[in-house]
């Protein structure tokens, strides 16, 4: 099973959300560097977006962060494999797992 069909069948489906895309990166500055999964959704409701930060641990995929699209007010490319979101004026930095994955 790939981890787009794992992710969506153990988080987001019970949610009642859909997952859109996402890729792998770890915070930058933290100590150390542990891989998340940034993932954009929709929640079937009302069909809002929102991106969130998906880690695992024991129990299986858990969101440890989450923002709706409309509190992004930036997205930039500080170099090839960095991505930097700003939610309600607050800088969060990702370091993506391969240049790639950030870009697609």
């Amino acid at each position: 099973m790939s981890i787009t069909e794992t992710l969506s069948r153990e988080l987001f489906t019970p949610l009642d959300e859909r997952l859109l895309a996402f890729f792998q990166a770890a915070r930058i500055g933290r100590t150390k560097k542990r891989f998340h999964f940034i993932c954009i959704s929709i929640k079937s409701p009302n069909q809002q977006v929102s991106i969130c930060e998906v880690k695992k641990d024991k129990e299986g995929y858990k969101k440890r962060s989450e923002w709706m699209l409309s509190e992004l007010s930036k997205i930039s490319g500080a170099s090839s494999d960095e991505v930097h979101f700003t939610f309600n004026d607050k800088i969060y930095k990702f370091q993506s797992a391969t240049v790639r994955e950030r870009d697609e």
